[in-house]
């Protein structure tokens, strides 16, 4: 079956707060999903990687993915759609391997409005994002006035 996920990336690097939004969808379903990365990112390229790998992730967990499934991962960042492609992500080829998916990456114009379904799905996950990581943001401002 295919699969097709967006994801986004947004990071404050101010105080490091960051959030991550994905949007999965298969014939077994679809569903949204926003939060943060547990791991601090050296750069937003990383950070939009390890939401690709969340997503994927995700979807294998909520049953939207499933073995043997052709998985198309889509995110706005060039630099992140080349690292899925040359395989960079060593937890992304662990669940290939392991679930015997066929991922491919390609690069979705970010920023650009609701004009397409791609577009739309990616400023979904654009939105997602930035409200994770501004409640992420604002836990953090909250810590460091007590």
């Amino acid at each position: 079956m295919f699969v097709s996920i967006f994801a986004d990336f947004s990071l404050d690097h101010k105080t490091m707060a960051n959030g991550f939004g994905a949007y999965i969808k298969s014939d077994r379903g679809s569903f949204k999903y926003s939060g943060n990365l547990k791991v601090r990112t050296r750069n937003t390229t990383d950070g939009e990687l390890f939401s690709c790998v969340n997503a994927l992730y995700l979807a294998l967990y909520h049953g939207v993915c499933q073995k043997g499934d052709t998985v198309l991962i889509q995110n706005d960042c060039k630099g992140a759609v080349q690292k899925i492609k040359k395989g960079y992500s060593k937890k992304l080829r662990q669940m290939c391997r392991e679930n015997n998916l066929k991922v491919t990456a390609k690069h979705v114009k970010g920023h650009s409005g609701y004009d397409t379904k791609r577009t739309a799905a990616n400023e979904i996950c654009d939105d997602l994002a930035k409200n994770a990581m501004r409640q992420q943001r604002e836990e953090l401002t909250n810590l460091l006035r007590k």
